[in-house]
């Protein structure tokens, strides 16, 4: 049994992947593969990108790629993440058990246990994903706390996605994620730093992000040059600013980035320190869609 102090320290691994087309047995014999090495190597909790088990398949064979979860892929992936006694948090196209018809970009959660559950992408990237809104921000126990997951969008243009997780006691968020960008992909990964350690800093959280990485062809987009940089930040105790422990990997190769992090962590800088004890919750409902107020305005 692991003693309170040790419930800190985690190693994380995030895998820069590229799914291998529509051959989704052929990714997942790869990701079975790339979870293996991280368990080998010690990692507790290893994160795949988002939709790393099928990419994104045109609209016409959403049905037959999309799996419920859990399902026969996650069970898979659960009897190796029992022998490495590790989670393994996977992007794929998540089938509704009760209605066929509604598919999810999803995360799936799995532990030393079994299937824990998935997290459903709440901000579908509209017109490209044609997938149903997950409403729920879950939580999935570990022994390093409760961790939080968003998908893309949701952490980069959402910044309500991270703080609900944070006001809840979350401490590590993954990240799971398909950026497409351009030749040189500076633009993109500017704004996918930058927003990564905005969350960070805001919310005094760690976060892990795992990145699609290659060259494919997308019915929705064309030919389409994934990011890649899966990287993990998070605060340091000195600083007000945001610390890279691992990564970013490369934009075109796949790799695994991996480093032990101490989640009892938090910047004693006064500036970021107390930001959640700070917030004023009962001022904000406003923002549930009420028209803003007009208190206060001549």
């Amino acid at each position: 049994l692991l003693m309170p102090s040790d419930k800190n320290l985690v190693t994380v691994a995030c895998v820069n992947f590229k799914p291998a087309g529509g051959d989704k047995e052929g990714s997942l014999e790869r990701i079975a593969d790339f979870t293996d090495q991280a368990g080998q190597k010690g990692a507790n909790i290893i994160l795949f990108p988002e939709l790393a088990l099928t990419s994104m398949p045109p609209d016409a064979l959403l049905p037959r790629v999309a799996e419920t979860i859990p399902g026969p892929s996650t069970e898979k992936i659960a009897q190796l993440a029992a022998q490495l006694n590790a989670y393994v948090i996977i992007g794929m196209l998540e089938r509704d058990q009760k209605d066929s018809t509604r598919i999810y970009n999803a995360a799936a959660v799995i532990g030393p246990s079994g299937v824990l559950g998935s997290y459903r992408k709440t901000h579908p990237f509209h017109p490209f994903e044609n997938y149903e809104r997950g409403k729920t921000f879950p939580l999935f126990e570990t022994p390093y706390g409760p961790i939080g997951i968003g998908i893309c969008y949701d952490t980069y243009c959402f910044p309500e996605v991270c703080r609900n997780y944070a006001a809840r006691g979350v401490r590590l968020y993954c990240n799971l994620t398909a950026v497409p960008c351009g030749l040189q992909c500076s633009d993109e990964a500017d704004l996918y730093m930058t927003m990564l350690k905005a969350r960070s800093i805001e919310n005094q959280l760690f976060i892990a992000t795992a990145g699609l990485v290659g060259k494919e062809r997308i019915e929705q987009l064309g030919e389409v040059t994934f990011l890649g940089l899966s990287v993990i930040v998070g605060p340091q105790a000195e600083r007000s600013s945001c610390h890279v422990y691992a990564g970013p990997a490369d934009e075109v190769k796949e790799e695994i980035v991996m480093t032990e992090l101490d989640l009892s962590v938090k910047s004693s800088s006064p500036l970021v320190a107390n930001i959640l004890s700070h917030r004023h919750p009962e001022i904000y409902v406003d923002f549930a869609g009420a028209p803003a107020s007009d208190e206060g305005k001549d």
